[in-house]
């Protein structure tokens, strides 16, 4: 999935989807573990982390990330505030998407 249709499918969400689950993310994430049927998602590090590798040829569900304004000032251990939170948008993938490292 680009971007591009990322963001054309998330700015569909319905808004009464949004405020049932919370989020427009608790929204997207529900509509995924709806379709697939799985409830554990991560990311491909965190597979990583937890001793798992993502198989070749998945596919990711995207997600919208943390600001990444408030990421920038995590790493730079700053308490800068900005005025607009720009998100990007983080690539999950669920269990049965992966296997053990060998």
């Amino acid at each position: 999935m680009t971007k591009e249709t990322f963001l054309k499918f998330a700015s569909a969400v319905p808004q009464g989807a949004v405020e049932e689950h919370g989020s427009k993310n608790a929204a997207i994430m529900h509509i995924w573990r709806t379709q697939t049927g799985q409830t554990d998602f991560r990311t491909f590090k965190e597979w990583q982390e937890a001793g798992r590798k993502v198989r070749k040829g998945e596919s990711s569900f995207p997600v919208f990330s943390r600001p990444i304004n408030k990421i920038k000032a995590e790493q730079e251990n700053s308490s800068d505030s900005y005025e607009r939170n720009f998100y990007g948008i983080c690539h999950l993938f669920h269990v049965e998407q992966t296997e053990p490292i060998k």
